[in-house]
Formats: structure tokens, C-alpha cells, sequence
């Protein structure tokens, strides 16, 4: 039998027929948390550690300068290189789609990064 659908149960993209009562909702709280979220404030905590960048030429939310800019500060407070990964053509969440290439890229970037440094 199939469940009762109300206003907020989706489709769940990557079962056919399944369906799912999560919420596309967050709370006020997690608001203000994303507005005080500053990473870049934070980067000397990493330097020691192997970094892979990932970005999103058409990122509106996390644009690409700041992975650039964060590149640049790791380099400057370790002496290391950092791995980066730019990708064309694409925005923040087309990197979570499954059946593109672009989540192939990622992950296929992602796997050789951990080869390389595990």
C-alpha cells in the first residue's frame, strides 16, 4: 500500500516509487549560525594537514575566490601546496547530483586525493 502523502513529503530522487517525510526546513538558530560561520578565520588549524579545495565556478553561496583566497593563506602560514579543484560550469549543489559528471569529478578528485596522502 502506498503511504499518505501530505504538503511535505518529496519524492526521494534516488529510489524510484520510494517517498520520505524529511522537511526541507532549518530553524532560526541555524540562520545565525551561517551568518557567524567564518572559516577563513580558522585556516591556521589546518596548515599541518593535507587540503583539498573543491569549488564551484558558478557558486553563488560559496564563491570560488574564497577557496582561492584560502589556498593562498595555507600557503602562506605552512609553505605546503594545496590541492584544488575548480570546477566550469558548475554551481553549489550540482556537485551532489549522482548521475552527473561533475559529482564523477568530485569523487574521482576526491579518491585521488586520498591515495596520494592516506
Amino acid at each position: 500500500a502506498e503511504p499518505d502523502v501530505d504538503d511535505n513529503t518529496v519524492d526521494n530522487n534516488n529510489h524510484q516509487n520510494s517517498k520520505t517525510t524529511w522537511k526541507n526546513a532549518a530553524d532560526g538558530w541555524s540562520a545565525l549560525y551561517a551568518l557567524l560561520y567564518r572559516p577563513m578565520n580558522r585556516i591556521s588549524e589546518i596548515t599541518n594537514i593535507p587540503t583539498l579545495l573543491i569549488a564551484a565556478k558558478d557558486d553563488k553561496l560559496c564563491r570560488v575566490e574564497f577557496a582561492q583566497q584560502a589556498r593562498r593563506r595555507l600557503l602562506a602560514a605552512s609553505n605546503k601546496e594545496s590541492d584544488v579543484l575548480i570546477l566550469a560550469n558548475t554551481n553549489h549543489f550540482d556537485v551532489y547530483k549522482q548521475d552527473s559528471t561533475t559529482f564523477t569529478k568530485v569523487i574521482d578528485s576526491t579518491l585521488a586525493f586520498y591515495k596520494k596522502y592516506l
